[in-house]
């Protein structure tokens, strides 16, 4: 049988014990964080019926000794127990836990029943204060004093303490407007950030939405070059591409040639109409004393003075029918040039005009283009 333990052994084991460190598993974790929360909550509810009811004592000044010897200090106690509670809640919580957790959580909670415990300070010392005063008053009394100026006193000093109460309140309405302002700013600010931030990522998602259908079209073009690569070119395509590429040459040649061919043979035509024209002019402007022999005429033909000058007028007379009468545009007694409806008209009209007449744009005549025109014209008018 073994021997029992000594007592040595025995706090030992004992010391043993009470210094092994507890190892949670996670659902234990998680139950202990569950538990401080909870209790947090709670000593947050008494702290909060506590003050609610000293405030109904402090509206009496005779509940100032009650207010100051109990309930201040029952109030002091509960609130160390619930930084306690927090900073025990705190060794369940990962950093970004804890930041997060005190600052939107806890330190709210904390600074109103610290402000609270100071507000219920300063009415105890006002009130204090007011007593010293009035027993100050009361031994200096004499015979002399009258009761108003024992009065007046007293009201003055309680006149004091509700303006310094008065002071304190709006102090206290302006730091929490003042949070209250800070907060909504906070909030503007990540509200932009947030706005840009939408602004960059819509821009950045429609600039990878063009990418890739270049990608997809640049993908599509190789295949199709790939397709048309691989597929055999037969004989006779090759044949033609060349018959065809041989022939440009000779096809613009004869364009040149059909091009030349035609402008002469308007202008030949052009010509052939003005020298008919003064041939018929000379024929019966002759004189009566060229009328003689065959023979005389065809040897030694005579120019007169009337001949020369019917020559003359004939020269100058145009072999088309812008400049003779009637007018090709109104169908007057007067010539395109003389013509104001002509005139009037728009450069629309005009252009639409000399186009339809087949007259040339540069001297109005007819039988060539104005690309092709010799003897251009300047208007007189315009």
């Amino acid at each position: 049988m073994a021997d029992p333990p000594s007592s040595d052994e025995e706090g030992s084991s004992a010391s043993e014990k009470h210094t092994r460190v507890q190892v949670h598993t996670g659902k234990g974790l998680k139950e202990n964080l569950h538990q401080f929360i909870t209790a947090r909550r709670s000593k947050l509810r008494l702290l909060t019926t506590k003050s609610n009811q000293i405030e109904g004592l402090m509206e009496d000044d005779n509940n100032v000794i009650h207010v100051e010897q109990i309930e201040v200090k029952g109030y002091k106690k509960l609130y160390e127990e619930f930084v306690e509670l927090n900073q025990s809640l705190k060794l369940y919580l990962r950093e970004d836990e804890i930041e997060a957790d005190q600052t939107s959580w806890f330190e709210p909670k904390a600074s109103c029943c610290r402000d609270f415990m100071e507000r219920v300070k300063t009415w105890i010392e006002d009130i204090q204060l007011c007593e010293n005063l009035i027993m100050t008053s009361v031994k200096d009394i004499t015979p002399m004093d009258s009761v108003s100026n024992v009065s007046s006193q007293i009201s003055s000093a309680t006149s004091v303490r509700r303006r310094e109460e008065a002071n304190k309140a709006t102090l206290i309405a302006r730091a929490a407007a003042l949070k209250k302002k800070r907060a909504i700013a906070l909030k503007e600010v990540q509200l932009r950030a947030d706005q840009e931030q939408l602004e960059i990522d819509t821009e950045l998602a429609a600039l990878a939405a063009r990418l890739k259908i270049y990608a997809d079209y640049d993908a599509l073009q190789q295949q199709s070059s790939a397709i048309a690569m691989s597929q055999p070119c037969q004989q006779g395509d090759i044949e033609g591409q060349i018959r065809y590429e041989a022939s440009v040459p000779s096809l613009k040649h004869q364009e040149r040639e059909a091009k030349s061919i035609i402008g002469q043979m308007f202008g030949n035509l052009l010509e052939f109409t003005a020298a008919k024209e003064k041939i018929d002019i000379t024929q019966h402007a002759k004189p009566e004393e060229e009328r003689g022999s065959s023979f005389v005429k065809n040897a030694t033909p005579v120019k007169t003075e009337r001949f020369n000058r019917q020559m003359s007028k004939a020269d100058t007379i145009h072999p088309n029918g812008a400049f003779t009468k009637p007018c090709l545009f109104c169908e007057r007694n007067r010539t395109l040039e003389e013509c104001q409806k002509m005139i009037k008209s728009s450069r629309k009209d005009k252009f639409e005009f000399l186009k339809k007449s087949g007259l040339c744009f540069g001297c109005l005549a007819k039988g060539h283009a104005s690309k092709d025109c010799k003897k251009r014209m300047t208007c007189s008018v315009c």
